[in-house]
């Protein structure tokens, strides 16, 4: 029962950071996410009456703001980092330096996805309104995949946290060398392949 209560209370912290963190980005990057939501609909709307315009440019400013592969490949390297950390502290070794680098990335992704998800719930509620005076049934339904995927994002940074803030059990040698050997593998497959 100790264990479970320390997880939850890790689990706990990690998401109390996070939502502060939202918090600190929701009226910038919220307001940023609206707006695109709202031309999103406008240039859709455009081209069903037979206006020109360059829809693929809003949606390249959609995933500019939604760095979804460089929050997974920083979760992954976090990973592998709080593993080695992990493994070293439990041989003895010194992890001062890799204590100070995960915290730094665990900040960093807290960060990027924290940005990312309001501008993903920005867009849902910029779209959605719009969507209310159309009922655009595909694009409510596009509105609520992409707060879906913020959620998403944000989860890996509240996981992410929770491992840098050694939630038990990830602190144990061998589930610490398990996560590295995952992480690790996940990495190279993503130097090889890319994202495809």
């Amino acid at each position: 029962m100790e264990l479970r209560s320390e997880m939850l209370e890790s689990l706990k912290g990690a998401l109390r950071a996070q939502v502060a963190e939202l918090k600190k980005d929701a009226t910038f990057f919220g307001t940023t996410g609206v707006f695109i939501g709202f031309f999103a609909n406008a240039f859709a709307q455009a081209e069903t009456i037979g206006i020109k315009l360059n829809g693929a440019a809003l949606g390249k400013l959609l995933t500019d703001f939604m760095p979804t592969r460089a929050v997974l490949v920083i979760f992954m390297m976090l990973t592998l980092l709080c593993a080695i950390r992990n493994i070293a502290i439990a041989s003895s070794l010194p992890a001062t330096r890799l204590e100070r680098v995960s915290r730094h990335s665990a900040d960093r992704l807290r960060q990027l996805a924290s940005s990312a998800t309001c501008v993903a719930f920005g867009f849902a509620i910029g779209l959605g309104m719009t969507v209310l005076a159309t009922f655009d049934g595909e694009a409510a339904y596009f509105a609520a995949l992409v707060a879906f995927l913020g959620l998403i994002l944000s989860f890996f940074a509240v996981a992410g946290t929770a491992l840098e803030r050694k939630m038990p059990p990830t602190q144990e040698p061998r589930t610490s060398a398990a996560i590295a050997f995952v992480a690790f593998g996940y990495l190279v497959y993503i130097a090889f392949t890319g994202f495809a």
